[in-house]
């Protein structure tokens, strides 16, 4: 671990007296090799794996994640009284090319058993063996599609009020990272957030003589019938 990780890690301990701060790794977490295998997750960079084992972790235990790059300012003790806590600075961001609303990426908070994080574990569950991109399948990008769709039920907070708190000192370094590569074939993603915008097809315009030969007969309507002004011969 980075020196100035650790440093971070040292401040959260002092900042929590009483709580029980851990470091998850591949040697504490419960039955790694089994969900590395479950969700795909073999071949991915380890921050994508993640993703699903925050989830795992925090539904069990109750607790907040925050990712090591997280420089921690103050106690996060005022925060528990939320059943789901985490960040939304009220507009869309963009991540790896897609909408992102509520950006959970970098930390947040949880009751054990939440059903916000039950429901994410499902739909990860259903999506196994898919050939969606991991980054939206286990990728905060679903779970950020479920915090929207069920928003009445948590707590955010800007960036500005969660700074309070603790800063996120991420670049997001690892999507350019040469070792990450993708195990299942390309294709289209399901964009929830994304509007289709739709291809504008340039047509030429008739000549003045085919819309009068067009717009002849009793069945012709007013609409398509070009005026005197836009018809000159």
């Amino acid at each position: 671990m980075p020196e100035q990780y650790a440093s971070w890690r040292k401040r959260l301990i002092e900042l929590h007296p009483g709580w029980d701060v851990r470091l998850w790794n591949e040697s504490n977490l419960p039955d790694y090799a089994r969900v590395m295998d479950r969700y795909d997750l073999c071949g991915y960079h380890p921050t994508i794996a993640s993703d699903v084992f925050r989830g795992l972790v925090v539904l069990k235990h109750g607790g907040f994640y925050l990712d090591c790059d997280t420089e921690p300012v103050s106690s996060l003790e005022p925060l528990r009284k939320h059943p789901f806590v985490c960040r939304n600075d009220g507009w869309v961001q963009l991540f790896a090319g897609h909408e992102l609303r509520i950006n959970s990426g970098h930390g947040f908070g949880a009751e054990a058993g939440n059903p916000l994080l039950a429901e994410y574990l499902e739909r990860c569950e259903t999506l196994r063996g898919s050939s969606e991109n991991v980054l939206y399948r286990v990728g905060f990008l679903l779970l950020s599609e479920i915090l929207w769709k069920r928003q009445s039920e948590i707590v955010t907070l800007t960036k500005r009020e969660m700074e309070t708190y603790y800063r996120h000192q991420g670049k997001m370094g690892w999507i350019r990272e040469a070792g990450y590569r993708p195990i299942f074939e390309a294709k289209s993603l399901h964009e929830p957030f994304k509007k289709e915008q739709a291809t504008a097809v340039t047509r030429p315009w008739p000549t003045a003589g085919e819309m009068l030969r067009h717009n002849r007969g009793s069945n012709t309507g007013c609409c398509g019938r070009p005026s005197n002004r836009e018809i000159k011969q």
